[in-house]
């Protein structure tokens, strides 16, 4: 019977831990759901870290070749933003090497390479997350706590993993985002400029129509007078389309507001 009561209340433990987890990583995915660009977006992946790991900082690291780049930072760690280091030898390339989340107890011994911004920030236990979406490697989520705090443990291991899943979908959408703007900027521009393009032609097209409808070459037959007179009507209507298109054109790109009216 104590076995049994044992057993319960490990089962009770468990049940209650599983239910804090679930209630932690709804916080983190409501948080990142509220953020769609990119630099808000990366703070609450670090504040959201720190705070579910019971960390004194975080950072994001995105990859550029060989290097990383911190692109994010808070707490104790947010001196870090923008700095820029080799990932040769780095636990954050180890954790993208392995595709899990790896751990330094004692990060300034563990490593002496880092000693020296180990003791400038006083970090001490250190974990690192890879952020990966879609086969894509991103970069990395590192949370630190101070020189002399307790070791992560093996749970919060687990926190980070389940929070960098999460983080790493926040970043592939915001980059695919990012991207979308991009080339809804490029194909803005490229309207704009071959509508500026084709209105040249067409404006000397128009001119010359008009000199020949008032006989300025000479006169014309009725044939020719029907010629041309469909000849401007169908430039005219291009003329409209273009107008019309480099009006859309601003519109989007913000340099014209409709304004709405009764017919």
């Amino acid at each position: 019977h104590v076995r049994d009561l044992g057993d319960a209340g490990a089962i009770e433990r468990a049940l209650a831990e599983r239910d804090e987890e679930n209630a932690a990583m709804r916080e983190v995915a409501t948080a990142l759901a509220r953020e769609a660009d990119l630099d808000p977006l990366l703070r609450v992946i670090c504040e959201q870290a720190s705070s579910q790991c019971d960390a004194s900082g975080a950072t994001v690291v995105r990859l550029h070749g060989e290097r990383g780049h911190i692109v994010s930072a808070t707490g104790s760690l947010e001196g870090m933003r923008g700095r820029r280091f080799s990932l040769a030898g780095s636990l954050t390339a180890r954790a993208l090497e392995e595709r899990r989340p790896v751990r330094a107890d004692d990060y300034r011994t563990e490593h002496p390479r880092f000693r020296r911004t180990a003791e400038e920030f006083e970090v001490g236990p250190a974990l690192f997350a890879p952020l990966v979406a879609h086969g894509h490697m991103l970069g990395a989520l590192t949370v630190a706590r101070r020189h002399g705090a307790a070791a992560f443990s093996a749970r919060e291991e687990r926190r980070i993993a389940a929070i960098a899943d999460y983080a790493a979908l926040a970043l592939w959408k915001a980059h695919l985002t990012d991207e979308a703007r991009s080339a809804s900027k490029v194909k803005g521009e490229f309207i704009a400029t071959m509508s500026h393009e084709l209105r040249t032609p067409l404006t000397a097209l128009l001119g010359y129509e008009e000199l020949f409808a008032e006989h300025i070459f000479g006169p014309l037959t009725d044939q020719q007078e029907t010629a041309v007179e469909r000849m401007r009507t169908s430039t005219q209507h291009l003329q409209a389309i273009i107008d019309e298109v480099l009006t859309f054109s601003r519109l989007e790109a913000g340099e014209e507001q409709a304004h709405v009216r009764d017919a």
